[in-house]
């Protein structure tokens, strides 16, 4: 999976260089082997023929014009619920190594919630040093539980699980997490509409986003500059770039 997923992303990057340099994806001259179209489209959903538009800066541009806070928009937000991770309390968190369409993934669980998710491409004794060092007062253990699996599913689509995460965070933190999952999948937002929603300046905004240890449940990747083009991402602005892309899919 994460070798497949390597492989979507240098059929976005080839696509994305095209486009930067004026070249149409659909000239004759321009051979998308027909290996690469379908791997896309089985990945994203989407024809390849999207992807010209979704790479565009005009896109984001058009996508940022889009306010969850006040546009009087339902969304499903309840599905994920925060508790605060007390540090002070030893706990037991058990983890697995587990496959995503955006990459391999840690995922890990106390007894109250989802503590950790994030992109990782290494060992099982990697996985363990980094959990170790995250949680220093605490036993880790490798094993799927039931909160995983919930959230896993959750992430595959079905949107009617409720996952409950425990979070290391400052208020200012929790608050500004909880007001990311308002940005349903496949909407974008910026990074001063998110600001302004928050009462937080921009750059706080951005630190606090760089500390996210819950990647996808706390969807930092749906939030991008107001020029329309996507920005950084703590795991990678490619792998944010596909994240992007394959979310359009909803629309």
């Amino acid at each position: 999976m994460e070798n497949s997923f390597k492989n979507i992303l240098e059929i976005i990057d080839r696509a994305a260089e095209n486009n930067e340099v004026g070249i149409s994806l659909f000239q004759d001259s321009i051979s998308v082997p027909v290996a690469d179209k379908s791997t896309f489209e089985e990945w994203s959903g989407k024809s390849f023929e999207c992807i010209k538009e979704l790479i565009s800066a005009s896109y984001g541009k058009r996508q940022v014009a889009f306010n969850p806070f006040t546009d009087g928009i339902s969304f499903s937000d309840t599905s994920l619920i925060f508790k605060t991770f007390d540090q002070r309390v030893k706990q037991n968190i058990s983890y697995s190594l587990e496959n995503t369409v955006y990459g391999q993934i840690i995922i890990a669980s106390t007894t109250s919630g989802i503590c950790y998710l994030v992109f990782f491409s290494g060992t099982e004794a990697k996985a363990q040093e980094i959990l170790q060092k995250e949680f220093p007062d605490s036993t880790i253990i490798k094993q799927m539980s039931a909160l995983q699996a919930t959230a896993l599913e959750y992430l595959g689509g079905n949107d009617n699980q409720v996952v409950t995460l425990h979070v290391k965070g400052s208020p200012a933190a929790l608050q500004i997490w909880e007001a990311l999952t308002k940005v349903p999948c496949g909407k974008l937002i910026s990074y001063g509409t998110l600001a302004k929603a928050t009462n937080h300046m921009a750059q706080e905004i951005g630190t606090i986003m760089g500390d996210n240890r819950i990647a996808m449940l706390i969807p930092c990747h749906r939030v991008i500059k107001s020029t329309g083009e996507f920005g950084q991402y703590h795991w990678g602005a490619k792998r944010k770039r596909a994240m992007i892309i394959r979310e359009a899919a909803v629309l």
